[in-house]
């Protein structure tokens, strides 16, 4: 089944979002309450000891509740959207890289993160895996100071559906003696200083390599800050912390590799981070950044064994589709796994800062800052020819074994793909931009329709929904191309010198883009087209206007 909008939906109701009626709440301050309120919470606390937590009224707030700012009065989770979001795309793709071990939340309130997981096993059809509840949960229906029982914690499951054996909910402190012996994620929540030491301690020890752990407080809590930094340090932990949203963060287990297990020829190929944006999980940068100065690097160094940084789950199959396709010895390292400090290492220079310089130079202005190493600026005045080196390199290899999925001649209108949760606030992806949900052509199928009664050739296409090599295909047979700006564009190296590019420049971004200088570089026809709009409407006659029809 579908099970992405079963989690949407859940998680919203987890977060209390998916109904106006819940409310909000904070905590009340006795020292802000006047005399006679004091007297009255006093009171209160005399009678009902136990069954009375004063709160706060509050109307829900959407915004502070997505960010997880305030506590839901009835919803089992207060840690909003984006760490739930967080916590189900790491449960996926714990699943997808078969990464053994149960589930554990601790200072867990509610239960929230824990239903979810439980949600998304449900969804997946895993009865293998169990989840773990842990908080300063007091017996029976008698509730703790936060005013939850284990009994309410069964309840919460219980009306999601998801109760069973595998479900264990602990009170008190992770007790080592009590605690699975394999964990794939942790995420730990506890407010008390010394029950978070004694969790991260007992949790991270039973954590697999490639688990995730998510702790909540990180930049809200100093003391915090200070435990997990220190932590850090003490188990030598190399992959970088991650941030989740105001608060949260997470990071994955390490896992070193010995030199043993990698071929002797191995070169690792570094992915520098440069410019304000750059991320190997972009596609732009990672083909731009990433493939093609390795790419060229191969064809250089007497062709060693390429051993490339993963680009996440949906760059990944583009680096596979492309060097197997060029028969290309490689081999992909998982984003926990830690190579030897032996293995050689090349620092690619980047060809989209050495785009902008070739053009600055070209123009005579002085470009864009290039903040890249010397040597690595010095590439500039050999770009042309590394380009033209690798574009006939892969040409030769790849059109002979594709044909085209589109008629020879037909122009492409570029429709991007639909936002994946990957690349969501709480995703797992540090470039936070993707896809139709930033930025997208409009009425699209109505202009493809006008301009096919018109006789002229042309193709409404997804580019992700091809393989990339198929896409290098479509790209140079095309007649033209068409579409906003965004990650399609850097098929231009494929096109044809002469063909025509129209994009459509929104105005509230970067006014410089990498599209244009590229496509001199190409040697393209290259139109621009400004709007005020992240979501302009296309028109039919638009494109017979440009493009000269």
């Amino acid at each position: 089944m579908d099970s992405l909008p079963y989690l949407e939906l859940l998680k919203k109701s987890l977060a209390g979002l998916d109904r106006y009626t819940d409310r909000g709440c904070d905590p009340v301050d006795p020292r802000r309450l006047s005399a006679i309120q004091r007297f009255g919470w006093f009171f209160l606390r005399w009678l009902f000891p136990k069954e009375i937590t004063l709160v706060w009224d509050r109307p829900l707030r959407m915004k502070v509740r997505e960010h997880g700012k305030d506590e839901p009065l009835h919803a089992p989770a207060r840690m909003g959207m984006w760490r739930l979001h967080n916590l189900e795309v790491g449960a996926r793709q714990i699943i997808r890289d078969e990464i053994p071990g149960d589930f554990m939340e601790t200072g867990a309130w509610r239960g929230g993160g824990s239903i979810l997981w439980k949600g998304v096993l449900h969804a997946y059809g895993l009865a293998d895996r169990s989840v773990w509840v842990v908080d300063q949960y007091a017996a029976g229906r008698i509730t703790d100071k936060k005013g939850i029982s284990v009994s309410q914690v069964e309840q919460y499951f219980t009306y999601y559906g998801l109760l069973d054996d595998r479900i264990h909910i602990r009170k008190g402190m992770p007790d080592p003696e009590q605690m699975p012996e394999r964990l794939a994620f942790v995420r730990i929540a506890d407010t008390d200083h010394s029950a978070f030491r004694a969790s991260l301690y007992a949790a991270y020890d039973r954590l697999q390599a490639g688990g995730y752990i998510q702790i909540d407080q990180y930049y809200a809590d100093a003391v915090c800050q200070a435990i997990v930094d220190d932590f850090r340090l003490e188990k030598d932990i190399q992959t970088p912390i991650e941030k989740v949203d105001w608060s949260g963060v997470f990071w994955r287990k390490p896992k070193r590799v010995s030199r043993e297990q990698l071929p002797d020829s191995s070169v690792l190929m570094d992915f520098v981070i440069q410019q304000h944006a750059s991320e190997k999980q972009n596609f732009f940068h990672h083909v731009w950044g990433y493939l093609l100065p390795a790419l060229h690097y191969y064809l250089t160094k007497n062709k060693p064994h390429l051993l490339f940084q993963s680009g996440g789950p949906y760059m990944d199959p583009v680096t596979v589709d492309l060097l197997t396709t060029l028969e290309v010895p490689y081999s992909i390292l998982r984003d926990w796994e830690v190579l030897p400090d032996d293995v050689g290492r090349e620092e690619l220079p980047r060809w989209e800062p050495l785009v902008f310089k070739q053009a600055a130079s070209q123009n005579g202005s002085g470009g864009r800052k290039v903040t890249q190493r010397d040597e690595h600026s010095k590439a500039t005045n050999n770009l042309p020819e590394n380009i033209a080196m690798v574009r006939r390199y892969v040409l030769e290899k790849v059109l002979p074994n594709r044909p085209p999925s589109i008629n020879p001649g037909t122009i492409i209108i570029l429709d991007r793909a639909d936002e994946n949760m990957l690349y969501q606030r709480g995703g797992l992806a540090r470039a936070n931009t993707y896809g139709k949900g930033h930025r997208a052509l409009l009425g699209i199928p109505a202009a493809v329709e006008d301009l096919a009664d018109r006789g002229i050739p042309v193709a409404h296409y997804t580019a992700s929904k091809y393989a990339f090599t198929q896409q290098i295909v479509d790209f140079y047979h095309c007649g033209g191309v068409v579409g906003i700006r965004g990650a399609e564009f850097a098929h231009l190296i494929w096109m044809r010198p002469g063909t025509k590019v129209l994009m459509y420049q929104p105005s509230s971004m970067r006014p410089r883009n990498i599209q244009k200088p590229l496509a001199d570089l190409m040697g393209l026809d290259f139109q621009q087209v400004d709007v005020d709009t992240i979501y302009p409407e296309l028109r039919g006659q638009d494109i017979l206007k440009h493009f000269a029809i």
